[in-house]
């Protein structure tokens, strides 16, 4: 498993094309601590000709700020910021009017947008940024990354466990590239709209994004796009059954929604805590057998049976999945739906199809 960055000796190893481009600009980081306490709930984005500005809280004194550093100049020599330069930046650029106390680190980069074809090379996968590299606009590279290994390790541990066919380990190029691929377009697009310089443009773009967000579900879908939680694998060849009516269908994460149960308040994703592999039941299907294992045969990870009592308030866990008096959802290693019905059946069906 190829984990090792951008600059990936898997990868190199392997002598894979990594095609894209690099974004001829300069840009600035550092983590800093200023002369006051400020609110750590808040992140701060200043836009001028010179170029863009973002502060990213990490407690009430110290930020994270990433800075537009002008056109890169092939000719001058790569150099972290000086303290100087970075107190200019806040000076200048930002009506913050703070002034740096620490600098505890700092650099600078240079974007490049790339993605390899295939994510996996028989016995060898890639994964993050040994894969994929692109605008830290988002902030979307560790969750990525994060998201690439968790989707993967439960393929290659279930393999390896003889429940599943090493197929099933190509199902990572298939549901994780496409994600990538569009991480790759997307933060290319925030990126180069930060960029813009022609203050006309500059403008329409400052007006757009205030009224956008002005908007509660403008400000939704961004919330999900950073957040990532509106990532799918819908289409997969290991999604199972699933209700049409439903919200949420197989290859989308399992919810994240109120529960009550013996009288407690809690959330859905806590049943999935401490478990390889979930199966929710609930009503009829609560009655039902279930596979021991989450995988072909006897073989794979224990299958941990979780039974709803309707006494309690399912009702939003229900409608996320058009199901009321009775259902199973199949929750696989990573969070993720495989399989949703009115009954066990689907958790076999779903096995049954992988081989």
């Amino acid at each position: 498993v190829g984990c090792d960055g951008a600059h990936s000796v898997v990868r190199h190893t392997l002598d894979l094309a990594f095609p894209g481009e690099a974004v001829d600009r300069r840009w600035l980081l550092a983590d800093i601590e200023i002369d006051q306490e400020t609110d750590p709930h808040a992140m701060r984005a200043e836009a001028s000709a010179a170029g863009v500005v973002a502060l990213f809280p990490i407690g009430k004194s110290r930020w994270r700020i990433i800075a537009d550093g002008g056109p890169d100049d092939e000719n001058t020599e790569r150099a972290e910021p000086s303290h100087e330069e970075i107190q200019a930046l806040l000076d200048t650029r930002t009506s913050t009017e703070w002034k740096i106390t620490t600098i505890h680190w700092k650099s600078e980069f240079r974007v490049s947008e790339r993605q390899i074809e295939n994510y996996v090379h028989g016995r060898v996968t890639l994964a993050g940024d040994a894969a994929h590299v692109h605008s830290p606009a988002g902030g979307q590279g560790m969750n990525t990354g994060i998201q690439d290994a968790a989707n993967m390790a439960w393929k290659i541990a279930l393999v390896e466990k003889g429940g599943a066919p090493e197929t099933l380990i190509a199902t990572y190029q298939e549901e994780r590239h496409p994600v990538g691929e569009e991480v790759l377009k997307s933060t290319g697009r925030m990126l180069r709209t930060i960029m813009v310089s022609n203050p006309i443009v500059r403008h329409f773009r400052d007006t757009a994004i205030h009224i956008g967000l002005s908007i509660p579900a403008i400000r939704r879908q961004l919330t999900e796009f950073l957040s990532e939680e509106n990532i799918t694998a819908r289409g997969s060849r290991l999604c199972g059954p699933g209700i049409c009516r439903g919200a949420v269908q197989p290859g989308d994460a399992f919810p994240h929604v109120p529960l009550e149960q013996q009288g407690q308040r809690m959330l859905s994703t806590d049943l999935l805590r401490g478990n390889e592999a979930t199966a929710i039941v609930w009503g009829k299907a609560a009655e039902q057998p279930l596979p021991s294992h989450f995988g072909i045969g006897e073989c794979g990870f224990p299958l941990k049976r979780c039974s709803l009592d309707t006494a309690g308030d399912i009702e939003a866990l229900g409608k996320k999945f058009a199901l009321t008096q009775s259902g199973c959802i199949l929750v696989r290693p990573d969070g993720v739906v495989a399989a949703a019905g009115v009954s066990t059946a689907v958790v076999g069906e779903t096995f049954e199809q992988w081989q």
